[in-house]
């Protein structure tokens, strides 16, 4: 959270909401997409991006041979069996997801597989910061 302007602004999302900073703080904090590198970690488009290329998809496309699948915020029985080199389903817990989300992805993109597939959480309140992460991860590598 940048503090300095005459209103709060959110650099990059994560576990405290701009409502909870707003209930904190008395006043409406904004929100930024970041587009480049700026003054918070993490906000570079790819930051979160793995040497190996990774794409966000539907748990239908997910899988192959020699894929690594990821599925974020699912239960386990709702996944079925995947056909992939490695797989791993994070908690329908946006807080444990996403505490396990950064050592999932680096095992993931050492695990020799071509491809990382990752299934995102659903799109409600509290993924804010995952999806974020996500799309990061799915960006073509800076550099």
């Amino acid at each position: 959270v940048d503090l300095r302007g005459a209103r709060p602004m959110i650099l990059r999302p994560g576990v405290v909401t701009s409502n909870r900073l707003f209930s904190i703080l008395g006043v409406q904090v904004e929100g930024l997409v970041a587009e480049h590198q700026i003054d918070s970690p993490g906000t570079a488009t790819s930051h979160y991006a793995p040497v190996t290329p990774t794409r966000l998809c539907t748990v239908e496309e997910a899988g192959g041979e020699d894929v690594a699948v990821i599925v974020v915020g699912a239960e386990p029985s709702s996944v079925g069996d995947r056909s992939s080199s490695f797989q791993v389903v994070l908690p329908a817990d946006a807080e444990i997801a996403g505490s396990l989300l950064y050592s999932t992805l680096h095992a993931a993109d050492l695990s020799g597989s071509s491809r990382i597939d990752v299934v995102p959480p659903p799109a409600v309140a509290g993924w804010g910061a995952i999806h974020d992460r996500l799309l990061r991860a799915a960006s073509p590598r800076e550099g």
